[in-house]
């Protein structure tokens, strides 16, 4: 339950007879202070029922422009040279500073962006230019979004709920309120049958998304791996079978996920046990010693961004430990794989983007390192071998920006990539602009 105080300004006509409207309604008690006069202000104050204050579609939507911040100076870092030059991004100006989350097409030309006031944008990049429109609205923030394998559903959290939006027919089609906790992130699976909601109390949902948009209890699935802190990443493999989680007290999981067990013969509708959907099979991957921010794979690899900086790299099969190294000094906040190439981009509390060669950085570490002490699933002590951080440096780097990029996304076809910046702008980094070529074999 939540207090919400809003003005609405309404076209009254030429009249003196007091005005009424009722905002919202909601089965919770209302205290509505209402206007008299002409073109005034309509004060609503009350508990939102979030039950009630649901998204709804917004139909052709005003298009507008997106400027060019073309006054915007990036600071040089002084500690590497420059090698990300201004000429390979742009800078717009959105006016919005409260982006909760963003998703993007294969191409890079369209941009799906969230913000805490529960707005979804649609922005569209071509020839330089870039314009909003808004797509979706309602009275909640949006917590997080995730676009479709073939780019033709947008999954969007609210809270305790979430709706899958079809973006060809500009409606929303399903509205899954089962869930049992409010939402921190959410992903479909490689297939575009799944949709994993994990929540901030540390549990997981899969909602199965069917041609019937089935929003019953036998929709989800449920994953409790007892972990107690918020669900930061979701990671499926590409054969969208298993799944990685990850929590923010540093719990990394994987999950074979109940369609394997269906195909495996270990799962019986019928049985007590078993009616509930519940995940009956999971691995403890690792217990890291710092909390983590995010999660990814790419090229059979797992990769965990952490808060006191680190980065690690697990080997999927076996989930074997590949390494680990200082990706930024005050801890890395975002990650996103160049899905064609095995590169990877990051952007930390130092306020820069870096692009990084996972090859490189293996076989330049492989035979140094000092002892490191991480906690093993069972409660022991496991010693691996920390990469000496005087070789393990970005191939890329840009200077200083005004403050930290979050939410990096690359395209999955072209080397584009987008990053909210909290200032309120959207940069496009065109990767083709960099040569890889020597550099990231």
């Amino acid at each position: 339950m939540g207090l919400r105080f809003r003005c609405y300004y309404v076209n009254i006509p030429l009249t003196n007879e007091p005005i009424l409207r009722v905002i919202m309604e909601s089965r919770a008690k209302l205290l509505i202070l209402l206007s008299l006069s002409l073109n005034s202000c309509i004060f609503m104050s009350g508990r939102i029922n979030y039950d009630t204050a649901e998204l709804s579609a917004v139909r052709s939507g005003p298009l507008n422009a997106v400027a060019k911040d073309k006054d915007y100076i990036v600071e040089a870092d002084s500690r590497v040279p420059e090698n990300i030059a201004e000429s390979n991004f742009e800078i717009f100006k959105t006016g919005e500073d409260d982006i909760s989350s963003i998703a993007i097409t294969r191409d890079g030309n369209s941009i799906f962006v969230s913000d805490q006031e529960g707005n979804v944008f649609l922005y569209r990049y071509k020839n330089g230019a870039l314009t909003k429109q808004l797509i979706l609205t309602g009275n909640l923030p949006v917590l997080a979004i995730s676009l479709s394998p073939n780019e033709t559903m947008l999954a969007i959290a609210q809270f305790s709920s979430a709706v899958i939006y079809d973006l060809t027919q500009q409606r929303i089609v399903a509205r899954q309120t089962r869930i049992k906790g409010r939402v921190k992130t959410l992903e479909w699976d490689p297939l575009g049958e799944l949709v994993a909601v994990g929540l901030v109390s540390g549990g997981v949902y899969v909602w199965r998304i069917d041609e019937e948009f089935d929003v019953s209890e036998k929709s989800l699935e449920i994953y409790d791996g007892e972990s107690v802190t918020p669900i930061v990443g979701i990671a499926f493999l590409p054969s969208a079978e298993a799944m990685f989680t990850a929590s923010r007290q540093g719990e990394i999981k994987l999950w074979r996920l109940v369609r394997a067990d269906e195909k495996l013969g270990f799962y019986d509708p019928n049985a007590a046990i078993d009616k509930d959907l519940k995940a009956s099979y999971y691995k403890d991957v690792a217990v890291l010693g710092s909390e983590i921010e995010t999660i990814w794979l790419n090229k059979q690899r797992l990769y965990a961004a952490c808060a006191d900086g680190m980065i690690y790299s697990w080997k999927v099969r076996g989930l074997k430990l590949l390494g680990n190294f200082k990706g930024d000094v005050r801890g890395v906040l975002s990650a996103s794989p160049l899905l064609k190439s095995k590169i990877f981009a990051t952007s930390g509390r130092e306020q820069n983007l870096k692009m990084w060669c996972p090859d490189q950085i293996q076989s330049q570490t492989a035979s140094f390192g000092e002892p490191l002490k991480l906690i093993a699933p069972d409660g022991q002590e496991l010693t691996v071998s920390l990469p000496d951080l005087n070789l393990v440096k970005p191939k890329f780097q840009s200077g200083i920006f005004k403050s930290t990029l979050n939410l990096l996304k690359i395209a999955s076809q072209e080397p584009v990539l987008w990053a909210y910046e909290k200032t309120g702008n959207l940069l496009r980094f065109d990767l083709r602009k960099l040569n890889f070529k020597g550099v990231c074999n």
